[in-house]
Parts: structure tokens; sequence; C-alpha cells
């Protein structure tokens, strides 16, 4: 959902088996004289991934992976793919540890190392010192780099030049994908646009199986399996990896109250997987607004704080899962978070964001629904908790369901009702920056752009292009549900309003970013549960509808929804209809453009 300047949610890369025409082509890793060769052949590839990463689209995992692949020049993070980071003057895969650079299908993959600076939280994938080959490879001055657009190919002396390509015939459906000429209306690996893969998961006629029609994977919505799924729930933390997704604890139907189990789901086989079971000290437990209690590291998924029930016991506590490595039987491990010191209160409604090294936790309220005003971080890795000096907060810091992330290098926290206030929502927030002496705030700018004050709106922030905190939706100080939103830029702290043409109906809705869309699903319209949404392009400032068809996921409010990179999907799963919990879920894979 993420190094100190990025995102590092994406990191894991448990990934489906790649496409062959580029399980080779993992840069630096072979003799140059032989690599010459190889890049020779693997040139038109080269420029088809070059060019769906310059812009930003959604690039599938197989299309140019292996993700070490170093993809074009760059000078700051934005200018790089949603997964990658500028390292050295280039755009370079994230991870988290060294098996997140392997490729299965690639044994020269096993060559890297993921090479985590001092002052960040998460790595690039690298060759290790020691060779000048290595050196140049990595840092982009090899013959290997990728530019900007299309780059042209470097080869050795010796090297056999490419054969031509063959033209494609004069039609808007067809293009040149690699050394293919190709049908983007109905190719399964090149829906819509070159390396753009559907993904399908079941056979012909079978629910999950999907088909390239009009150059959209259709049908759009698959239900997931319900074999292995945890019980019925809401309100159940949850991160989602590379690849799965993680649900734990919630609040299950009528009397099962608070739970303290879960499941994982690998959306490329539609399984649900188990998990280890919680530490005894992790007591079952849930959120009380959907998304915010857990985080995901970058290999682990880390919650704290919650409920019993509305009422309490409220916990000062926390816990650490981290999934087992892809193709064991393993469940995975937890281990339990240090408390923190003092008399720093179980809690509820509070805010949590996760910087790459440090939890930070601030507000909500206690079990006497007494509004807290404190907050801490704690360094995860040293297991040392830094309470946060809240003497330069501006505003009343009795402020719940309001919007949080982190934003490069700070906490931002926005909008909200202030407790036991009736409605009294805000337009404003702040921003935390995390110091080994507590950190300071500041307010975050108003201005005539500035979304109209709100409470349960959704947040999502936007690595690529604009490094832009998207805030939508939410309820305003008339109880008026409202469709508007707005970004604010990390980098000039900037407001810009988001259009209201075609945006969705207002409601309380889940939101995720994909990398080139926000994808806005689902939530609670007055009396009214949504099983609709719209996806918004940040480039064009446009919403698109996102299809109801047949297999779309029920309608429903307060459940999980993550954006899965492995398969492209945004995957639904849990909450309530208002009447009953969910035990389902579905998976949409958006169109490569909307139309």
């Amino acid at each position: 959902m993420r190094t100190r300047t990025a995102d590092v949610s994406s990191a894991r890369a448990r990934d489906a088996p790649r496409d062959s025409l580029v399980a080779m082509s993992v840069e630096g890793l072979q003799p140059r004289a032989r690599r010459a060769s190889q890049l020779a052949a693997l040139g038109r590839t080269a420029r088809v991934c070059a060019t769906m990463l310059a812009a930003h689209v959604l690039t599938p995992v197989s299309a140019c992976v292996p993700r070490p692949t170093m993809t074009r020049q760059c000078e700051m993070n934005s200018e790089c793919a949603a997964g990658f980071v500028c390292v050295t003057g280039m755009c370079r895969a994230q991870c988290a540890e060294d098996r997140d650079c392997h490729d299965p299908t690639n044994p020269a993959s096993l060559a890297l190392r993921c090479i985590t600076p001092s002052d960040s939280g998460g790595g690039t994938c690298t060759l290790p010192d020691g060779g000048a080959e290595s050196d140049s490879a990595v840092d982009g001055r090899s013959d290997t780099a990728v530019g900007d657009s299309a780059p042209a190919d470097v080869r050795s002396a010796d090297a056999t030049p490419d054969a031509p390509a063959t033209p494609c015939a004069v039609d808007a459906g067809m293009a040149t994908c690699g050394d293919a000429c190709v049908d983007l209306r109905t190719d399964p690996l090149n829906c819509g646009a070159c390396g753009y893969r559907v993904t399908s998961i079941a056979p012909t006629g079978s629910p999950g199986h999907r088909d390239c029609i009009a150059g959209a994977p259709t049908p759009a919505w698959r239900p997931l399996s319900t074999s292995g799924a945890p019980s019925a729930r809401h309100f159940a933390y949850s991160a989602a990896s590379n690849d799965e997704v993680l649900v734990w604890g919630g609040r299950g139907t009528g009397t099962v109250g608070t739970l303290a189990d879960g499941a994982r789901y690998h959306p490329a086989t539609n399984r649900w997987l188990p998990m280890a079971a919680a530490p005894v000290g992790l007591a079952a437990r849930q959120q009380n607004s959907a998304g915010e209690g857990a985080q995901w590291t970058g290999r682990s998924m880390i919650l704290w704080g919650g409920a019993s029930s509305a009422t309490g016991p409220f916990y000062a506590n926390g816990g650490v899962y981290t999934p087992p490595a892809a193709g064991t039987t393993d469940l995975g491990t937890w281990d339990m978070l240090p408390d923190p010191p003092g008399a720093f209160a179980g809690r509820i409604d509070h805010y949590v964001a996760w910087d790459g090294t440090s939890l930070h936790v601030f507000g909500g309220y206690d079990s006497s629904s007494v509004p807290r005003g404190d907050g801490t971080s704690l360094d995860v890795a040293r297991r040392i908790w830094t309470p946060m000096d809240v003497s330069t907060f501006m505003g009343s810091s009795a402020v719940i369901h309001g919007c949080v992330t982190w934003m490069v290098d700070r906490m931002a926290i926005w909008g909200g009702v202030v407790l036991a206030s009736g409605n009294d929502a805000r337009n404003n927030g702040n921003y935390f920056s995390p110091s080994p002496i507590g950190g300071t705030w500041r307010r975050i700018p108003n201005a005539v752009e500035t979304p109209a004050a709100r409470s349960r709106a959704l947040s999502v922030y936007m690595q690529a292009p604009n490094r832009e905190w998207f805030i939508w939706g939410g309820v305003d100080r008339s109880a008026n549900l409202v469709s508007s939103g707005a970004g604010i830029s990390a980098d000039s702290d900037t407001w810009r309003p988001t259009s209201t043409t075609n945006a969705p109906t207002g409601r309380y809705a889940v939101g995720v970013w994909t990398g080139r869309y926000v994808l806005i699903w689902g939530g609670l319209s007055g009396a009214i549960i949504r099983n609709d949404g719209a996806a918004y392009d940040p480039r064009t400032n446009i919403w698109h509808p996102i299809a109801t068809e047949a297999g779309v996921a029920t309608a429903r409010y307060t459940t999980t929804a993550h954006w899965v990179q492995a398969t492209m999907e945004l995957v639904i799963w849990g909450g309530t209809t208002g009447v009953t919990f969910e035990p389902t879920g579905g998976a949409y894979q958006p169109p490569f453009q909307y139309r």
C-alpha cells in the first residue's frame, strides 16, 4: 500500500512463470560477447517494454521481466513506473530480500542481490560488486541500458543484425509486438497493447476464464474461490504483496464476535492457502475503519491496535506476519511487536503509516471514548519506540475517520470529524516528519482547490506519474455524500481538483492505485449498498465506469480491497451487505485503456 522515497509494497516477486520470449533477458549476467547476441534478438522486446514503462502503463510482470531488468534513464522516482525506483540514473526493480530478484525460469537471475542502502527500508535488484561488467550493467553505462523511448540496439562487432520485422497490415487493431504482428483486439498476450496479458485462471467455459475481446479482458470480473477461504467477516486486517492477499482478524457474523484467524489468497491459482496461528498475545480483534489497520512492509504484514468490540477492550500491541516462500507448504510465521513504553493507550480508529523502516501510529480513541492526541513510531528492525512530539501539531487532534498515507518522506493526515462533535468535519490536516527526537508537524497547505470538509473519504497515494495523494468521496458537514475530490502533490504541496464528470455516485468506498488508474468500487451511498465503481485517470483527469457485468462481486462495504500486480487485478473480499457478512469476493482486471 512502501524506501522512504518509494512504495515497496510490490517488492515481493514470487511471480507466476514468465513469458518465454524474455526468459533470458536479465542483463549483465553473461560475458559481453554472448550477451550482445542475445540483446540483438531481444531488441524489439526491449523497445516495447521501455515504451510501456516510460508511459507508466500497467506493465504485466510477464511482459517486461525479469523484474531486475533496468528500464529507462531517470532523475527522480516519479519518472519510473510502479515497482521501480530511480537509483544512479536508472529505473530499477524494487525488492525487500534476495529472493525477490530471482526468476524461477531463469537461473542466471540467481546472481542478483537485493542491495539495501543504509538509510532506506527497501532495496533494488543489483549484481553484487566484484566485476567491471556487473558495475557497468547496473549503473546505466553499459550497452544494456535502455533509454527513454526507443533505444537503439547495441551490438558487438560480430553480432548478427536483426531481420526486419514484417510490417502489420494497415489496420487500427494490428500492431508489431516484438517480432510479431498481432491483433490487439483478440490476442490474450497483447490485449489492447503490446505485452498487456489477460489473466485467465480456468479453461474455456469455466468461471475464471477470460478472453481478449475488443481489446479488453473479458469478462472483466471473476469470482474468488471459497474453498479454504476465511469465514465471513468485515473490518478485517489485510495487506497485499506482489502476488498474494493476506486477510486476518475482523468481526464475524452474529455471535461469532472478533476473530484471530486468517488465510492467504493467491490470485494466479485462485487458491486460498492456510496461515499460521497467531501468537497467544495477539488477541482476536477488529479495525473500526476498513483498510488502515495493517500495512505491507515489503516482506510482511504488520498490524497494531484494534479492539475486541466497539466498546473494548482496546489493544496497545500488534504483530507481524511473514508469508512462507513460494512453492512450500509452510504456513508462514508470526512475531509479536514490542509494546510501546509508558502509558500509550490501546485504541481504535487511529492513523497508521509505514515508511519503509518504521510504523507510525497517531490519534484514535480509547476504551473510554477519550480522543488520543498522542502518537509513537516503531523502528521495527531495532524494536524501539519513539514517542511523537505533538507540540507542533496544528488544529484538533481529536479527529477520527480522516485520511492517512505515507508521502515520500512524511506521514500525512487530512480531513475527518471531531470525535463526539456531531458532524464537525474538517478540510485541513498535518504532515509528520519523523526524527530520533520525536519528529515535527506542519500544516498541509490549504487553497481554493482543497477538497471540501469531509470524513470517511477514501485516499490513495499515486506513486506515478505525479506523486500525488488522491482523496475522494466521503460525507460532508451536512451529512451529504460527496462525489468530488482532489490530489495534492508530494513535491509542490499544491492541490489539483478532480473532475466530477462521470465520477461515481457519492459514497464511502474502497480504492486502489494500479500504477495507471485509481480504481474505486462498492461502498455505501446512504441506504444503497453499491457494487459499481469507476477508474480515474490522473493523466487526463477523466473517469471511466467499471463494469457491473455478470460475475461482478456482490454489493458490499467495509470490504478488503487490494491491487495485485502479478495478475493485474483488483481483489475484493469480505465485508458486509448490511444484513450479512460476506465470505466471498471477486477479482477485476481493467482494460489496458478505457474507451
